[in-house]
């Protein structure tokens, strides 16, 4: 297990640390079905039961005035690293057929996921809860293919999620990364062919 203190003693920097044992088990299941004249309808859902069955590691515990102390920390029971209990995902597609083979596709698809932690020591500070990312986007193809013009909207619900957290020795802090807030734009892909 990859980490950054406080498994790392008094270094402030990246380390390696041996995991006595974990027991990952788990499912997963996927079904694509054309439902018409509604369209395409994608369905996923994946069960994952990830768990530290023997971790004996330590803790850089820090005093108010600055000081540090090194401390045994048995992680057993802990939940691996971005290990959610659930992860689900659905999808719907569209397509209509224009004049002159040109097309037009629609699509909505959403992810959930239920909460994971960033840290082998399953700090609330490096938990993430649970959380849902839908899209939506509109296609028009051109006819012969020249063309393509699309219009998306990228985390329908705005949600505000962790994709990374570690804490980081030097200032005695956490450092995070954000998925991407809600975005919509227009992508235009034009196909040359001789």
């Amino acid at each position: 297990s990859l980490g950054t203190c406080p498994t790392c003693t008094n270094t402030g920097v990246a380390g390696i640390q041996n995991a006595g044992n974990a027991v990952m088990k788990g499912v997963e299941g996927e079904i694509t079905a054309l439902v018409n004249p509604i369209g395409k309808f994608n369905f996923s859902a994946d069960y994952l039961s990830a768990v530290f069955k023997k971790f004996d590691a330590t803790l850089q515990e820090y005093a108010a005035n600055g000081s540090s102390t090194v401390v045994p920390a048995n992680l057993a029971g802990n939940t691996l690293i971005q290990s959610p209990r659930w992860s689900l995902g659905a999808g719907l597609e569209h397509n209509w057929n224009l004049p002159n083979d040109a097309g037009l596709m629609a699509r909505v698809q959403t992810s959930f996921r239920t909460a994971q932690y960033f840290s082998n020591y399953d700090f609330a500070d490096s938990r993430q809860g649970n959380y849902t990312v839908s899209d939506a986007m509109l296609v028009y193809t051109a006819p012969n293919d020249r063309y393509e013009v699309q219009g998306y909207v990228r985390n329908l619900e705005n949600s505000t999620y962790i994709t990374f957290a570690g804490e980081t020795g030097t200032v005695h802090g956490y450092e995070y990364s954000f998925g991407a807030p809600r975005t919509f734009g227009v992508k235009v892909t034009v196909k040359f062919k001789d």
